[in-house]
């Protein structure tokens, strides 16, 4: 196991700052041209020509794409969710600056709400670049962001290899990760055991002493191969239209593992997806109105404003913005709603191939979120619910709402394994135990 300071050490050397890349003389990504799509709901709660318009998580979203380096950048998608607040207006704002820069902004807002992966299935019908590119409102990027996630794409394409999406570094409130994990922990789901992973913002342990590059003159690191996605990646609009892009069945409000979903989909057609570990193209998600005890790193994050590329703010300021508690906003939602979510759309995806690995993941989550009440399991949220039997009560229903839908979304003709999840009692699910 790597000791945390080899850790610190190493993650700060030059080879991963933001910038690290300005030295060099780049080579081209090719042709391709990206459509940045920008799912959005409630994320411009100030008048964008008022004196505190500066303070929107979408403006900094867009902003920040404008300032990527290196790449062609073809248009922004701005998909509104029927939001309540100044995203109209906020949109109109940003239109202006995308045309000074020669960006098309595509405004497009739903006459309802109708959920994040409807949204973003809408961003890529109104999509006309050959790559899309998935950014959340509430985040902004490292000036090469899509530089290394292009050029890593083209890269396996170029060994043969049929990469459909490169993911890369999502770091909460932050500009380096803070913890690493085993490479075997990144980005897994496994429909015949259930285990699921994310861990997208953690750092490879392997490479801490043994880095290997994709690039060793950029120092550019080797991308592992994952079946998890996350919320930030880059991938031919081709794949994601042949995969039947995000499921829209799901019928929570956060949209919880609709990458997961998608992953499995891409799987299905015969893709490989991929994460491209490496700090210099990070996203910082800000999680914007998210209470709790997410972690903050230490204050140096805040010592090189180059680095975030956003006018008349500072990023102490938007964490500090970001860290006031708020409803209604993005995917926000309580947290007995959160693991609700996490419960029961790990339980539904898995259960719609594998009712095993159905089973396994509502045992493995009785264990870990009833009895233990496991950090692992709130770390993404940052709120622990105390109450033993408040958490039962949540799984409980969860696993009931997981059986009832897969049981609405069976269909005789398909050749996955649809299975109920009647495996811990009666046939109502009214006395489920482990």
């Amino acid at each position: 196991m790597v000791g945390v300071d080899r850790f610190i050490s190493e993650i700060r050397t030059e080879k991963y700052g933001a910038q690290f890349l300005n030295q060099f003389s780049l080579p081209s990504i090719g042709v391709n041209s990206i459509s940045a799509v920008v799912p959005t709901y409630n994320r411009s709660p100030f008048n964008p020509n008022s004196l505190d318009g500066y303070k929107n998580p979408l403006k900094w979203c867009v902003e920040s794409l404008l300032a990527q380096r290196n790449v062609s950048l073809e248009q922004i998608i701005i998909v509104d969710d029927h939001s309540s607040d100044y995203t109209p207006q906020t949109a109109n704002y940003l239109k202006r600056k995308c045309e000074l820069a020669g960006v098309e902004l595509v405004y497009v807002r739903h006459d309802q709400n109708k959920g994040s992966p409807k949204t973003k299935n809408d961003g890529v019908k109104n999509a006309t670049g050959d790559l899309i590119f998935f950014a959340d409102d509430d985040c902004i990027f490292a000036p090469y962001a899509l530089f290394g996630a292009t050029y890593t794409l083209n890269q396996l394409r170029g060994r043969g290899i049929n990469a459909s999406a490169v993911h890369i570094p999502i770091y909460v409130r932050t500009t380096k990760p803070v913890r690493t994990v085993g490479i075997s922990e990144i980005g897994q789901i496994d429909i015949k055991t259930g285990k699921a992973t994310s861990n997208l913002k953690e750092f490879p342990e392997e490479y801490v002493t043994s880095p290997e590059y994709l690039d060793s003159r950029l120092k550019i690191l080797e991308p592992l191969k994952i079946q998890n996605l996350g919320g930030i990646f880059i991938s031919p609009r081709e794949y994601l239209i042949e995969a039947g892009g995000y499921p829209e069945y799901f019928s929570w409000k956060n949209g919880f593992t609709e990458e997961a979903e998608l992953s499995l989909r891409l799987a299905e057609v015969g893709v490989s997806l991929f994460h491209q570990p490496d700090p210099k193209f990070h996203t910082i998600h800000f999680k914007f109105g998210a209470g709790g005890n997410l972690e903050y790193t230490h204050r140096d994050i805040f010592s090189n404003p180059e680095d975030i590329n956003i006018s008349s703010i500072s990023l102490e300021e938007m964490v500090n913005e970001s860290s006031k508690p708020r409803r209604n906003t993005g995917n926000r939602v309580d947290p007995p709603e959160w693991y609700h979510a996490k419960i029961m759309s790990y339980a539904v995806l898995l259960g719609r191939r594998n009712g095993q690995a159905a089973i396994n993941w509502a045992r493995h989550t009785y264990r870990q979120f009833v009895e233990e009440n496991h950090p692992d399991f709130s770390r993404s949220i940052g709120v622990s619910i105390e109450s033993e039997m408040e958490r039962r009560n949540i799984w409980k229903k969860a696993i009931i709402e997981a059986r009832k839908l897969c049981d609405k979304l069976k269909e005789p003709s398909m050749e996955i394994n649809v299975m109920p999840l009647r495996f811990m009692g009666d046939s109502d699910g009214e006395n489920l135990q482990c």
